[in-house]
Order: structure tokens, then sequence, then C-alpha cells
């Protein structure tokens, strides 16, 4: 789908933005914001420089660090496919990192959550982005490299635990520290100072 075919939801999508902000309900506002921001980056920005950037990134930094721990990794010809082999392996296993290995969804999902946030100054929002984001595609190339050596380890009969299991399940578990500390520790804080304001 090309990018103007997205505009009539992209209007939509601004036109409820700006009425609830204007009106001030903010719980629509953040929730219409955010969740409708994620899924339209989400959408529009599949196969675009950003998101080849951000796999091409991935498979080298995967490459150089599986180099040093001696486990044969390499990029392929294809944007974001790299091949692996091992002893328990009968020749190579290509991995692709799409568009959920990339961190495109994880970062489409931070920055909705980011820039929609009401309690965040503009200030408190380029922070947030700048760090969460930098520790999330961090987070992401650490999910990658435990597939990578759950399947060099176990062959490709792990495959499935490996991903499904090892990597969601650990990246899941990281995100959820990630949002603690980003939003609900800096809510409770907000609430905290709010109720000594009006106490």
């Amino acid at each position: 789908m090309e990018l103007i075919n997205y505009i009539p939801l992209l209007v939509i999508w601004a036109g409820g933005v700006v009425f609830f902000r204007a009106n001030k309900i903010w719980v629509f506002y953040f929730l219409w914001g955010a969740i409708g921001f994620t899924v339209l980056a989400a959408f529009m920005l599949q196969g675009t420089i950003i998101e080849t950037t951000l796999s091409r990134t991935a498979i080298k930094v995967i490459t150089y660090f599986n180099a040093v721990m001696k486990i044969p990794v390499m990029p392929f010809a294809d944007v974001g496919t790299m091949l692996m082999t091992g002893t328990l392996m009968s020749g190579y296993t290509s991995l692709e990192i799409g568009t959920e290995c990339s961190g495109l969804l994880e970062g489409a999902v931070f920055w909705g959550l980011t820039l929609f946030y009401p309690v965040f100054n503009l200030k408190k929002k380029l922070e947030t982005l700048i760090i969460g984001s930098m520790l999330i595609y961090f987070v992401n190339l650490l999910r990658v490299q435990l597939i990578v050596t759950a399947i060099f380890l176990g062959g490709r009969n792990t495959i499935f635990v490996a991903h499904t299991i090892l990597g969601r399940g650990v990246f899941f578990l990281m995100m959820i520290v990630l949002y603690w500390f980003f939003f609900t520790r800096r809510t409770l804080f907000f609430i905290d100072r709010q109720s000594s304001l009006e106490g």
C-alpha cells in the first residue's frame, strides 16, 4: 500500500487527536493518539529505508559479535537475512530479520506511548524517546542473539523454542521493565507529587 493511500486515515487520526486534546479528554487523547500512531507507523514504515536500516544494522552487529564468539553467522545477499551453521546442522540455516525482529514494531509502540503521554513535557518526551529507543534496540539485539545462540547449541529443531518461547519471553519481560521505568514509575511519582501539592 502506497503512502498516499494512508492520507484519509492520517486525516481521521489527526482529527481525533486534535478534538480530544482541545477538549482535554486526556484518556481518549492518549489512547487514540498512541494506538493510531503505532498502527499507522508500523504499516507506513514497512519496506522503507528506516526498516531496512534497522535490519541491516542488526545483522552487522550480530555478525560481528558472533565472529568474536566463534559462532558462524554471516549476512546473506537478501536485505534482512543472515545465514548460520554449526556442528548440529547440515548446511546453513537462514534467519530473517523482518519487521518483528528489526525493532520497528516495538519502536512504534514506544514512540506512540511517549508522544501522547500527557504527563510528559517536551523535554521529558525527547529524553525518553532517545534513551528508550536505544534501549529497545539493544534489547531487540539481545533477543536475536539469544535465538542465534540457542539454534547454534541445539540445532534446527530448537528454532520454535528459541524464537517463540526464549526470544519472545525474554524480550517481553525486558520490555515490561522498560515500560515500568519510563511510564509507570514516572506516573506514580507525578500522582504522588500532585497529591502532595493538593494536600
